[in-house]
């Protein structure tokens, strides 16, 4: 197992900006990298991780749940988290400033796990001063379920040297292409021990036969090159390299590098506490950073020691040093330590979203008249057009449907403008598409939602006409007072739903 090749031993993929982008004002600089007019750096085609709505004050990111973050004892999100943070806090710089992260913390309500979709965090500024800026964001589950809310500070310092004046004419950026996948792209590398091996044998011991490449890497080591130095109980040691694939906005490792290296580290420290059977769920983590590190390759080194047990609860701390050993960062982490025989199965969890479901009119005829390869690349600028409007109006894509999408909205005014501004979209690319919109309960169930008001959302889109948006009377009526307009009403029934149902046209 040893010969598997980790992702930063291979060219790096991206580009950080150039050095005339610290010469606009911080909003400026997010503008363009959120319109493309900059291209993906190394970090976002390693996490997967975009930029979405942006604004004086706030910004938006998404990362793929493809599981290539997955360590122990779940998937880490602080990559997209703090370019999210970080994001916010550019937005209100002045040319020639930049930030530097001071402190960061990740409250979590739930361990985030591998799954269809992508994770979204907002981020917003929530004071500023001369020297430095907070900022607070929240992210979710490909579902909308809320997995942690998280604070930073960010120091405001000069670019130096001064950087050179932005051209007169910026063009959007043609990114590359490659003959393999991004990371986030490929079936992740290694895997989690099988549950009857970590029923039979504690976290130290798994660790060992990891060490001894006994069992498949864990994805994080593959995706980061991280591996084991040292590793006892209550202490181990990793390292990893200062790859170029870490750099987000220069060529030091990005914050959201080192935090998730010295999060394993600590994660790892935890695991060698494990009996047979057991896991933990992670409660905060908490991260001092020090000094930028370049990405030069050399090795990035982490201890991370238990320093506090009191019953259940386990609290580590991990220090990150530079290959001369200067300290870097510090993380600290607080889990609690679970047993799965004292669970106890709880009811299905539930939650109130509004639901929008669309889908291309006449994709067989498209497909038969551009061909395979055709149609895919229309069908990807189909894809990315609608998840550039799901940025801007705070929606959640659950899954793709083919040719269409299912969405939720915590607003029925947003789901119908979000669908509006689609389906204007799509028109650009000779494209037509039919809505339909819902609210009621769903169920949850791990990456995916379920219930009979998506059978329902299902139903009305496909009562919908080319270029109709067709939403349910509960829509409509939570609606009033947003400025939306509809038709009068339709009386329908729904092919496997009880009922009448009176269905409402969006004007437009």
């Amino acid at each position: 197992m040893s010969d598997l090749r980790p992702v930063t031993d291979e060219p790096v993929r991206g580009l950080v900006p150039p050095p005339w982008i610290y010469s606009l004002p911080g909003i400026e600089r997010m503008r363009l990298l959120a319109r493309h007019y900059l291209a993906a750096a190394p970090s976002a085609r390693l996490y997967g991780i975009s930029v979405g709505h942006v604004s004086t004050g706030s910004a938006t990111g998404t990362m793929k749940a493809s599981g290539i973050t997955q360590h122990i004892p779940a998937l880490n999100v602080s990559p997209v988290v703090l370019e999210a943070l970080q994001g916010a806090a550019i937005t209100a710089l002045e040319p020639g400033m930049d930030v530097t992260p001071i402190t960061y913390s990740l409250e979590y309500f739930r361990n985030p796990r591998p799954q269809p979709g992508n994770f979204l965090a907002r981020a917003r500024i929530i004071n500023t001063s001369n020297v430095s800026i907070s900022c607070a964001a929240d992210v979710e589950d490909p579902v909308g379920r809320l997995v942690g809310t998280a604070i930073s500070q960010w120091a405001i310092e000069p670019v130096l040297p001064s950087p050179p004046p932005a051209p007169a004419g910026i063009e959007p950026i043609d990114e590359p292409t490659y003959a393999t996948p991004d990371p986030p792209d490929r079936p992740p590398v290694g895997a989690a021990p099988p549950l009857e091996l970590s029923q039979r044998h504690g976290g130290l011991e798994l660790i060992r036969m990891l060490i001894g490449d006994k069992l498949p890497p864990l994805p994080l080591m593959n995706t980061l090159g991280m591996r084991f130095e040292n590793a006892e109980e209550g202490d181990v040691t990793l390292s990893m390299p200062a790859s170029e694939w870490l750099c987000t906005w220069n060529r030091s490792v990005s914050p959201g590098g080192i935090d998730t290296f010295l999060g394993a580290t600590n994660a790892s420290c935890t695991a060698t506490l494990f009996q047979p059977g057991q896991s933990v769920a992670i409660i905060e983590c908490n991260t001092r950073f020090f000094r930028r590190v370049t990405a030069d390759g050399r090795l990035i080194r982490a201890r991370g020691k238990v320093t506090h047990r009191i019953g259940n609860l386990i609290s580590t701390e991990a220090i990150a040093t530079d290959e001369d050993g200067n300290p870097i960062a510090a993380h600290q982490t607080t889990n609690i330590l679970l047993d799965p025989r004292a669970h106890r199965p709880g009811e299905q969890e539930r939650v109130l979203a509004t639901l929008l479901f669309t889908d291309i009119v006449g994709s067989t005829l498209h497909a038969e008249r551009l061909g395979d390869n055709q149609w895919r690349s229309l069908l990807a600028e189909h894809d990315k057009l609608v998840r550039q409007e799901l940025g801007v109006h705070k929606g959640r894509e659950v899954k793709t449907t083919g040719d269409g999408f299912l969405v939720r909205f915590d607003s029925p005014a947003a789901a119908i403008r979000c669908a509006r501004a689609i389906r204007d979209g799509v028109r650009r690319l000779n494209l037509e598409i039919r809505a339909g919109i819902h609210i009621g309960e769903c169920e949850v169930h791990g990456n995916d939602l379920a219930g009979i008001a998506l059978h329902v959302a299902a139903r009305i889109m496909a009562l919908a006409g080319n270029n109709e948006i067709l939403v349910s009377q509960m829509v409509r009526d939570l609606a009033a007072g947003s400025g939306l307009t509809f038709g009068g009403a339709q009386c329908h029934t729904l092919r496997g739903v009880e009922g009448e149902w009176n269905l409402f046209l969006v004007e437009n």
